[in-house]
């Protein structure tokens, strides 16, 4: 995921992704280094919080922006 620059969205909702497992995710950097994604659907994961999403979605704007 971290190299896939022709990856555009990925769909990982409605799994059982823990919250350690998200946070990892989010505070590993990946979402900053692939510019090209745009969207990351984590929705209905036991581990999902506001802050999680809130962090997805700074990573996924400043993608869009171009910064």
């Amino acid at each position: 995921m971290k190299f896939d620059c022709y990856m555009k969205t990925i769909d990982l909702s409605h799994n059982q992704i823990q919250h350690q497992d998200l946070l990892n995710l989010v505070n590993s950097n990946v979402l900053a280094e692939n510019n090209s994604l745009i969207s990351l659907d984590v929705s209905f994961n036991p581990g999902t919080t506001d802050e999680i999403r809130q962090k997805i979605a700074l990573d996924m704007l400043r993608n869009i922006s171009g910064q």
